[in-house]
C-alpha cells in the first residue's frame, strides 16, 4: 500500500515538474524572440491628422486633410529628446500651406512622391542625419469651403 502511495506521489511530482518546465521554457522563448524581432528594425509611426487651410487670392478655398506614416530606426527614435512627429507634421504643414504649384482640387495629377520626398529631405536636413527613412501618405483629401458650409447647415 505504501508502495502505491510513493508511486502516486512520484507520478504527480513528475507531471507538475513537466508542466512547470514547459511553461518556463515557452515564456522565455516568447520574451527573447519578441525583443530580437522588433528592436533592431524600423518602426512605422502614424502621425495625427492635420488640417491645413488653402488660401488663394486672399480667400480660404478649402482645407487639406492629411495623415502621414513614417519609418524610423527604433534605436534612434528612443534616443531623441523631442518627438519626431512634431517635425514631420511641421514640414507637411509648411509644404501644403506654402505650395503654389499643387492644385488640390485635382490631386490625381500631382506627383505625390515629390511631396513625400520633400518632407523626408527637409526633416532629415533639420536633424543633419538620415533619421526618417520613408514617408508614406495615409490620407490626403481636399474639402472645399462649400462642402464645409453644407455640412454645418445640415447639422443645424
Amino acid at each position: 500500500m505504501i508502495r502505491y502511495l510513493f508511486i502516486g506521489v512520484w507520478v504527480m511530482l513528475i507531471a507538475i515538474g513537466g508542466v512547470y518546465g514547459g511553461l518556463m521554457w515557452s515564456s522565455n522563448y516568447a520574451n527573447n524572440s519578441t525583443e530580437d524581432e522588433f528592436l533592431p528594425g524600423l518602426d512605422y509611426v502614424k502621425t495625427a491628422p492635420i488640417t491645413v487651410p488653402v488660401i488663394r487670392d486672399y480667400k480660404v478655398q478649402g482645407y487639406v486633410l492629411a495623415q502621414l506614416v513614417y519609418t524610423v530606426d527604433a534605436h534612434q527614435k528612443k534616443s531623441l529628446p523631442v518627438p519626431l512627429d512634431v517635425f514631420l507634421l511641421d514640414e507637411a504643414f509648411r509644404t501644403i500651406y506654402g505650395s503654389t504649384t499643387i492644385d488640390f482640387e485635382k490631386l490625381e495629377k500631382y506627383d505625390l512622391s515629390e511631396f513625400t520626398d520633400g518632407i523626408l529631405n527637409n526633416v532629415n536636413s533639420r536633424f543633419k542625419s538620415k533619421l526618417v527613412h520613408d514617408v508614406l501618405i495615409e490620407q490626403l483629401s481636399f474639402i472645399t469651403l462649400d462642402m464645409v458650409r453644407n455640412k454645418l447647415v445640415q447639422r443645424h
